[in-house]
């Protein structure tokens, strides 16, 4: 690995702060990053950035901060694209968009489901997105059901 800036070649392990403001709020998260012992450019790694950012939206999902902004910043720590979160959600891509950009208020139910799906990864799960996949691909019962009660 070398250095982007001098193209020195050692490094150390540093702390670092990474700032995120979503909704007004401003974020300080510490994480690990590499500095250049020669000229001291601090470079953090693409998997320490996607882990801040998702703590980061599960604060949000938490604390249900119910935005567009915060919307946005929850699908892309999941790396949706909003086409692809529109086909799961089944809405339109429009309707991402015009969520995203304050140009209509977020629909309650596809924001829970969003700050599910994010809880769910911070925890090591599926399931809510596996759901969503189900529904999206079911096919009717063309059968006689029967259940009991146990």
């Amino acid at each position: 690995m070398k250095c982007n800036e001098c193209g020195g070649s050692r490094f150390k392990q540093v702390a670092h702060e990474q700032r995120y403001v979503v909704e007004g709020i401003v974020f300080r998260v510490k994480m690990r990053a590499s500095a250049c012992r020669k000229c001291e450019a601090t470079t953090v790694d693409a998997a320490e950035l996607g882990a801040g950012e998702m703590t980061v939206a599960v604060w949000l999902a938490e604390h249900a901060v119910i935005s567009g902004e915060s919307f946005r910043f929850l699908r892309k720590a999941l790396l949706f694209r909003a086409n692809a979160l529109a086909e799961l959600l089944g809405v339109a891509s429009e309707s991402v968009s015009r969520w995203e950009n304050a140009k209509r208020g977020v629909d309650r139910s596809a924001w829970t489901l969003l700050a599910s799906m994010v809880l769910d990864r911070a925890a090591g799960q599926k399931t809510t997105m596996e759901r969503l996949e189900a529904f999206k691909n079911a096919t009717p019962v063309l059968a006689d059901v029967r259940l009991e009660v146990s």
